[in-house]
């Protein structure tokens, strides 16, 4: 059973790092012959090399180490991002209607509530949270050093900073004035020609945050 769970979890891993990478970069992954199998490849041959370090004998110092940080906060940083993205920038209601072209019904106004109101709440409580009680790094009588702990939580965080790093660029490398770039950098494809002419930003109304949708 713990084999078919670890080989599950790493597919799941293995297919968003795939995905992604194959999606950026589409042209040359659909023009190159065996590329995806070659990256497969490489990328598993990559993890079961930092994989080697947790079977040394101190192995059991490093995998707790990676157990402390590598999902953790982070993890919740990211959901956090992705449920401001979606119910707050993209908008409940453009997601509502996405929904229903998609399932051919509405989503209830539960689920509208917790997109936009609980699961955020409930996101940033757990943050705090885990920060605040953030137990001290140790494995049986062990007490890892202090600059230990400092590089855990510079590795936690690398992979968070990305979002607002890679939000000030989108900003920085789009044209027009203050506001349509805080708008282009915001708004879904489809409003952003429209921006560009000059035209009404829909996020910068208060009724693109304030709509839950019909009660």
């Amino acid at each position: 059973m713990l084999l078919t769970l670890g080989l599950d979890s790493s597919m799941g891993g293995m297919e968003s790092i795939l995905t992604g990478i194959c999606d950026y970069f589409k042209d040359f992954f659909q023009r190159t012959r065996h590329s995806r199998l070659v990256l497969t490849a490489t990328i598993c041959l990559l993890s079961f090399c930092v994989g080697l370090v947790n079977c040394t004998p101190s192995g059991i110092y490093t995998f707790q180490w990676f157990d402390t940080f590598a999902a953790g906060v982070s993890l919740l940083f990211v959901a956090f991002f992705e449920a401001i993205a979606v119910a707050w920038f993209y908008g409940i209601e453009q997601f509502s209607v996405d929904i229903t072209e998609m399932l051919g019904a509405p989503p209830g106004l539960f689920w509208r509530l917790c997109w936009k109101f609980f699961s955020p709440l409930f996101l940033l409580t757990a943050i705090v949270a885990a920060a605040i009680t953030f137990p001290t790094l140790k494995y049986d009588s062990y007490m890892y050093p202090q600059w230990a702990t400092t590089a855990g939580w510079v590795f936690s965080l690398s992979t968070t900073i990305l979002i607002p790093i890679v939000a000030i660029i989108q900003m920085a490398k789009s044209k027009g004035t203050l506001s349509q770039k805080v708008g282009l950098s915001i708004s879904p494809a489809r409003d952003q020609e429209r921006i560009r002419r000059g035209g009404a930003i829909a996020r910068f109304h208060g009724r693109h945050w304030r709509y839950i949708g019909p009660i």
